[in-house]
């Protein structure tokens, strides 16, 4: 050891470089994962959610499919129009009985024709095929307005209770802090005699379980974020840190508000209710679409051509295709349905029996709203109550943390009570915490299950 000392006394120079090496790199790599570390708030996770999640694009997909189909169902008022162009060429022998001799042939042939339909009467099925799409449309429109709807709240929802997680690492940070302040106390007693090692052994288990709680806490903040991007539908970035918006702040703006007045009567406002009604509406006009089948339809039709043949003797190329051989035809057809084999009434009544599906469709989403309003209702006046009693409940515990901490100094109170106060204060902190964010989110969902997304939005600018 003396060797070792006197080595490094006179070499001072290396022993600067050496922690010079060693604290650099250190430092540098620091300076980079700071740089690399991202942040994410609230309205940024609004924002991606609402351009990148999976089943959102989807129900945007069925949209652009919707306007497709409708789009067809316009142009299927309109004539058809097709042309064809065929050559052939033949081979063949003739016998001329004058000259009793047998002579081979060749013969080159061209068709060109063009044709036109147009549907002019199918038992106003077309029409009602357009109605019916251009409803579906509509519908498929309304549904992705509400999953747009959905995916925000969700966003908003698991953001929270990631930054609810965060806050508890905030209070178990400080659990962990006062417990070892704590110990250092009961370590200053027991050197003055007045604790025994009982007790700072069970103090140092105590540190330990605050050590776990800290832990887990660290790890539910982890998993919150992981779920908050699976929503988002992005993979996860390195380093993210969550911008824990002022939760103390959004309470009184959305409790001034008094969302706990609104009446549950708001159903005209959910776009999927508001879908379901127009799937009726498209429901009856496939009704019509189907009943087409007992009308005659009329259609007219014109056609036009010409051709070539290289052994008509009358006329070139081009004279026989202009001048010769043109031809034009057109004609109306009228069709009357006699017997199908029953297959237009029995098209009639499933469609009939879809409408009815989709009016017990419509109570049933119509009578699971209205239960999700007066519930959200509900729980939003349960948790005002429950926040209250929650933060008297700290106060209380607060105070008696306090008292019991001078009482344990002076030597009136064992470890064991002072441990079940402190026990008691933790837990006070964790409910107030959850009674916060609980009621945030129970008073954003009156106005999401109201289908009213907007005083969120406005909320949280």
């Amino acid at each position: 050891m003396n060797v070792s000392r006197r080595h490094f006394k006179s070499h001072p120079l290396k022993s600067a470089a050496i922690l010079f090496a060693f604290v650099l790199p250190v430092c540098f790599t620091g300076a980079i994962q700071a740089q690399e570390r991202h942040t994410l708030t609230i309205q940024e996770a609004i924002q991606i959610a609402g351009r990148e999640n999976i089943g959102l694009k989807q129900s945007l997909n069925k949209v652009s499919s919707g306007r497709l189909a409708a789009r067809q169902s316009e142009e299927n008022f309109l004539p058809n129009l097709s042309a064809s162009l065929s050559g052939s060429k033949e081979l063949f022998k003739s016998y001329d009985p004058l000259t009793d001799k047998t002579s081979g042939q060749t013969s080159r042939m061209l068709n060109a024709s063009v044709s036109s339909n147009v549907n002019i009467f199918n038992g106003f099925g077309d029409a009602a095929s357009l109605k019916r799409d251009r409803l579906l449309y509509k519908a498929l429109g309304k549904s992705a307005q509400r999953q747009r709807q959905s995916v925000i709240f969700q966003t908003i929802s698991q953001f929270l209770q990631t930054v609810l997680s965060k806050a508890f690492i905030g209070i178990e940070k400080e659990n962990l802090g006062a417990e070892q302040k704590q110990l250092n106390q009961i370590e200053e007693f027991r050197k003055a005699g007045n604790r025994s090692l009982a007790d700072v052994l069970q103090q140092k288990a105590d540190i330990a379980k605050a050590e776990l709680g800290l832990l887990e806490a660290a790890r539910n903040y982890e998993t919150g974020k992981l779920q908050l991007f699976q929503i988002l539908g992005r993979k996860p970035p390195d380093n993210t840190e969550i911008v824990s918006p002022n939760v103390d702040s959004l309470l009184s703006v959305l409790t001034a508000q008094h969302p706990e007045h609104l009446t549950g009567e708001a159903l005209g406002l959910r776009p999927d209710v508001i879908s379901r009604e127009m799937q009726i509406k498209a429901a009856k006009e496939q009704v019509w679409v189907n009943k087409s089948g007992y009308w005659p339809s009329v259609s007219f039709s014109v056609n036009g051509g010409s051709n070539y043949r290289s052994l008509n003797k009358y006329g070139g190329f081009s004279d026989q295709l202009l001048n010769f051989n043109p031809y034009v035809s057109a004609g109306i057809s009228v069709s009357l349905p006699l017997f199908d084999r029953f297959r237009t009434q029995n098209g009639v009544e499933n469609a009939e029996i879809q409408v009815s599906n989709q009016l017990l469709s419509l109570k049933d989403l119509t009578l699971g709203a209205a239960y999700e309003i007066q519930k959200a209702l509900l729980d939003y006046k349960t948790a005002l109550q429950q926040r209250a009693a929650a933060k008297s409940q700290l106060k209380y515990a607060k105070e008696a943390l306090e008292i019991s901490e001078t009482r344990y100094r002076v030597g009136s109170l064992t470890y064991v009570e002072l441990a079940q106060v402190r026990a008691k204060f933790l837990t006070a902190s964790y409910d107030y915490a959850q009674t916060n964010h609980n009621l945030l989110i129970k008073g954003m969902a009156i106005y999401f299950y109201r289908g009213d997304m907007n005083p969120i939005l406005s909320l949280l600018k």
